[in-house]
């Protein structure tokens, strides 16, 4: 997922707050790129944003690359993160302008001033998870008098000049506004910490995002749906609810509740017959049978 900063006074905000400057491509500079960021990879690593086990490769050529990205996508599961030094002519002509896809909508953030570039890889269980929760919030929108409109993967540009593309987004039909009142995110084996950043953007980049919404999918058929808001200056789960594909003795198989206030999603009363969105234990049942299907056979 890209982040892109816009403006130097835009920049320099942002950084009075997060700790030293970490670039990120703003391609609206024309010929000429300059680069901006919120981190540094080193201080990523030891916030725990990125896993300790993240690889690291020199830059031998564009073939050589797409190997070792493509054996990388293999093992995504595991750890979605990659690191590479090249130099930015390198990288421009590698990750912007060769034309690979696998390339160009692979990398995350790239830093000149020590020559790393992040990639992240999307596994598999993503896409199946987001259409899995997609057609359990979908049903229960088909319901309303006036069904939401799917955005998808929109991406918004934040009050800070910041720029984000969540898994996908919903907003209620003719309301005119540029933000989604619901947001959701999907990660495979995320860090805690990576989670909190992506919450935190959209619940305060802008006023108008009412819902954040995580669906978590860890390594031994773990699923956790959550609701996120904010605590003082941290982004905090406020709802949950689990699924566990083989729960220990005497330990529920599903665990927690989700109810989201309609008021909240269309920006409206309730109308006759219209209910607040239930994430009910059947619904978790939906979501998790295609994810464990990909994931273990089942």
């Amino acid at each position: 997922m890209r982040i892109r900063l816009y403006g130097a006074k835009h920049l320099n905000t942002y950084l009075s707050h997060n700790f030293m400057n970490y670039h990120f491509y703003n391609s609206m500079n024309g010929p000429k790129p300059t680069y901006y960021s919120f981190t540094t990879i080193d201080i990523m690593f030891r916030k725990g944003v990125l896993p300790s086990t993240t690889p690291k490769y020199e830059f031998k050529g564009i073939r050589d690359c797409l190997q070792s990205v493509e054996q990388a996508l293999e093992k995504c599961e595991e750890n979605p993160y990659v690191i590479f030094v090249l130099d930015e002519p390198s990288f421009l002509d590698c990750f912007l302008k060769s034309g690979e896809s696998l390339l160009t909508k692979s990398w995350e953030a790239y830093d000149p001033s020590i020559n790393h570039l992040l990639i992240k890889m999307e596994s598999q269980f993503h896409g199946v998870a987001l259409r899995a929760f997609e057609r359990v919030f979908d049903a229960w929108d088909m319901d309303s008098h006036c069904p939401l409109v799917t955005t998808g993967r929109t991406i918004c540009r934040g009050s800070s000049g910041k720029k984000k593309e969540p898994a996908s987004t919903w907003i209620p039909r003719h309301s005119g506004r540029k933000w989604p009142t619901v947001v959701l995110e999907v990660t495979y084996n995320e860090t805690p910490k990576k989670m909190e950043e992506n919450a935190k953007f959209w619940l305060t980049e802008s006023s108008e995002v009412a819902t954040v919404l995580t669906v978590e999918v860890f390594k031994r058929g773990r699923i956790s749906v959550k609701q996120w808001n904010m605590r003082g200056a941290t982004a905090v789960p406020s709802q949950a609810m689990e699924i566990v594909r083989n729960p220990a003795p005497n330990c529920k198989k599903i665990q927690g509740s989700i109810r989201l206030a309609l008021k909240d999603i269309y920006l409206r009363p309730k109308r006759q017959h219209e209910t607040d969105f239930v994430l009910t234990p059947h619904a978790m049942e939906q979501i998790a049978s295609p994810i464990w299907h990909t994931q273990f056979g089942d």
